[in-house]
């Protein structure tokens, strides 16, 4: 499992065996390489909070570079801004690996987005770096 949050959304990317686990409910989702996948969080958290990026989605079968050109993508409809918001997955093995703006490269996802993305809310994600397809799991573990 991706974290061990009792009152946050999860998610298993490369693996999706949670069945035996203490959840809530979980969602499997089949992720297309190199395309754009429409995602969303389909239930509540224990605690109502949303989804949190660098908490919950990061780690096995992303591809995180130091350029949002050749790492994974988020994107997400801001309707204040009126346009798609841009993350990218930073990883080049120092401590600021997680979901950064990828327009200044210099926001991180829960300093915009304390609370997570909206249950419900939709948002594209691109596996640039993966090939083929995989599964990714949504899910809310408890105590």
């Amino acid at each position: 499992m991706c974290c061990d949050y009792s009152n946050l959304y999860c998610a298993t990317v490369g693996f999706s065996d949670i069945e035996s686990s203490n959840t809530v409910g979980y969602n499997t989702d089949t992720i297309t390489a190199k395309k754009f996948n429409m995602l969303a969080i389909p239930f509540e958290g224990v605690d109502g909070d949303g989804f949190k990026l660098n908490e919950c989605f990061s780690g096995v079968n992303l591809t995180g570079t130091d350029s949002p050109f050749t790492a994974d993508q988020i994107q997400f409809w801001n309707a204040t801004l009126g346009g798609y918001e841009n993350w990218f997955y930073y990883d080049v093995g120092d401590e600021y690996t997680g979901w950064w703006d990828a327009i200044t490269g210099e926001t991180l996802f829960e300093d915009q987005y304390e609370n997570g993305l909206v249950v419900g809310k939709p948002f594209w994600y691109k596996a640039v770096g993966s090939t083929g397809s995989f599964d990714v799991t949504f899910y809310n573990p408890v105590d």
